[in-house]
């Protein structure tokens, strides 16, 4: 098994352990959700709070559906529909979902595209919950750094996101300031509603289309 099947594999145990908070912040706005998509989606774990809805994942990695598919199959639970594929081109009808969600994806994905899409597949009035990273997770992983990769990884991400900020121009993985994060989502025609930073480094947004 690769790394990341061994990462999404933590991931889904964390879902266990937390429970589920942006099932929760959705349903805020939509109370009773019956198409659900989960950007990024790893192993799908977001995806066991809907267990009545139409459910789909979608994720450029191959290797955290397939660990995905095993893991539901393993306890038995009807398997969300999986697709490899990239925020900024959702392979759906416009306004197909009544929630989507995407946890930590979003700084990995060319932003504003990736906003676009994830706007127009919602349907009007429909919940978006939103978890990315601010510089505070990179300054950390910079300072608690175990070696140089690290240290290069999060001091790289740090310089794009400065660049990103100040020009607009992304070049790969960014962090998120909030004010640009709320520009963002009103170019997209999305409402920022609830902004929970509890976790400083990785602030939690509940938005609606």
């Amino acid at each position: 098994m690769d790394d990341h099947a061994d990462y999404v594999r933590a991931e889904w145990r964390r879902y266990h352990e937390q429970g589920q908070p942006l099932a929760n912040l959705a349903a805020r706005v939509v109370p009773a959700a019956r198409r659900v998509l989960d950007v990024g989606c790893g192993a799908g774990q977001e995806l066991l709070a809907y267990p009545q809805a139409n459910t789909v994942g979608i994720d450029v990695r191959k290797s955290g559906i397939l660990a995905g598919r095993a893991l539901f199959r393993e306890r038995g639970l009807r398997v969300p529909s999986f697709l490899v594929g990239a925020a900024e081109q959702l392979p759906f009808a416009s306004g197909a979902f009544d929630v989507l969600i995407c946890r930590l994806a979003l700084p990995y994905t060319e932003v504003p595209r990736a906003l676009a899409e994830m706007a127009r597949v919602l349907r009007p009035g429909g919940a978006l919950v939103l978890q990315y990273h601010s510089i505070r997770y990179y300054l950390r992983r910079a300072m608690r750094a175990r070696h140089p990769g690290e240290l290069a990884h999060a001091l790289r991400v740090i310089a794009a996101g400065t660049a990103f900020e100040l020009t607009g121009w992304q070049a790969g993985e960014v962090f998120l300031l909030r004010r640009t994060f709320r520009r963002l989502l009103e170019r997209a025609g999305i409402e920022l509603l609830d902004l929970d930073q509890r976790n400083p480094g990785a602030p939690l947004a509940l938005a609606r289309r």
